[in-house]
């Protein structure tokens, strides 16, 4: 069951963008932070799918602002251009949504028009908002980000390719215990932690891992023709409709009765809220 999303909503989320765009890893978080204010209000459900992503990011993006902050990466100029161009594809995809744009990628559009989805678990939000950021935006913003500092993503410097798989780290220390929170009050959930003990956070670490590597290969392969407008345009939309794809098939599967009670949590549709 879904509310509607309301002209009023829609007027909300444009008013974040009226700001100048960031340029700096702060400003990034800020605009997260307020795009979280806004999502948070949309049928009085805080924790709605896109909301759980929107979170999600933000924690992460904290903590590269903080490892900004003492000199936590080898290449700090490579690390704010590139958090700059994959925040901005975010940004980018949200207002084409909000603003009923025919721009608006596939993968995303995907995710928002599940936006008050009033049974769907946080969760599933989240790895649909992860899927469609890494798959589809990261290899896109590593082009740009080497293209702002003259670079080059296949001849990509030591410490670069070090700094970019800090970020594997951050995923590793961040996530386990974000996704505990969407599944705070499932049972479930608690019991498969018990019995598993720390294997499901190497796993999850894993496969953003490989999910980060893989947007890398796809940066290389768009670096050849980044200076070809309709070349380059068309591996995106290759790649917008195939994330589509990956992201519509999970919310078949896991999007119903039966998904949503086994992935939700306690204050979600299926398992109620807390006193």
């Amino acid at each position: 069951m879904s509310s509607t999303l309301t002209d009023d909503h829609r007027d909300d989320i444009k008013s974040v963008f009226q700001a100048p765009a960031p340029t700096e890893v702060k400003g990034v978080v800020g605009r997260l932070t307020d795009l979280q204010a806004v999502m948070e209000q949309f049928g009085g459900r805080p924790n709605n799918p896109v909301a759980s992503f929107n979170g999600l990011y933000t924690t992460i993006t904290q903590e590269v602002e903080a490892r900004l902050a003492v000199n936590g990466f080898q290449d700090p100029d490579f690390m704010i251009a590139l958090d700059l161009r994959f925040a901005e594809r975010y940004f980018r995809a949200l207002q084409d949504w909000s603003d009923r744009s025919t721009w608006a990628p596939r993968c995303w559009s995907a995710l928002f028009n599940k936006w008050n989805d009033d049974d769907m678990a946080p969760i599933l939000g989240a790895i649909a908002g992860v899927t469609a950021h890494i798959r589809f935006d990261l290899g896109a913003a590593l082009v740009r980000a080497f293209k702002d500092i003259q670079g080059s993503v296949v001849a990509a410097t030591p410490e670069q390719i070090a700094d970019y798989k800090v970020l594997n780290e951050i995923f590793a220390q961040e996530i386990p215990q974000l996704r505990r929170g969407m599944l705070e009050g499932n049972l479930l959930a608690g019991l498969f932690d018990k019995v598993t003990w720390n294997w499901d956070d190497l796993a999850q670490a894993e496969t953003v891992t490989v999910a980060r590597q893989w947007a890398w290969e796809r940066a290389e392969s768009l670096w050849p023709v980044r200076d070809d407008p309709d070349l380059y345009a068309d591996q995106l939309v290759s790649l917008d409709g195939s994330t589509e794809s990956l992201i519509s098939t999970m919310f078949r599967l896991f999007d119903n009765w039966l998904g949503n009670y086994v992935l939700g949590s306690r204050s979600s549709g299926f398992w109620g809220t807390e006193d």
